[in-house]
């Protein structure tokens, strides 16, 4: 497994009004760092760490074309996070970044962090 393939090693999709658990999350995620043990099992050609992880309000730039933006980190990274709440449920973006990072063939890829609401 080749981690050096990805720019991002997860895109964090979220609805903003659950800006503090993306936060968090993105912080956490970018500050843990892989165990020299796990690492130099065989097979593994793992990092140190996660970083980078794509976050919206971190990684863009203000700009007029961010859906094109958005697809091309959602293209460049390893997995997708999606934070779950009824507020990402409504989301026409979040919607939108699921459904283009599955159209990539990586559904096994995507990770749920269920924040509020029933699953």
């Amino acid at each position: 497994m080749n981690f050096d393939y990805y720019k991002y090693s997860a895109f964090i999709s979220y609805s903003h009004a659950d800006s503090k658990w993306a936060d968090w999350l993105h912080r956490s995620l970018e500050k843990f760092s892989i165990p020299k043990s796990l690492r130099k099992e065989k097979n593994l050609d793992l990092p140190k760490s996660l970083y980078p992880i794509f976050r919206d309000r971190e990684e863009l730039p203000t700009a007029s074309a961010l859906g094109e933006h958005i697809t091309k980190a959602l293209i460049a990274s390893r997995c997708l996070i999606v934070i779950c709440s009824p507020n990402a449920a409504q989301s026409e973006w979040v919607n939108e970044e699921v459904r283009i990072f599955k159209s990539l063939g990586r559904e096994d890829r995507v990770l749920c962090l269920i924040v509020d609401g029933e699953p």
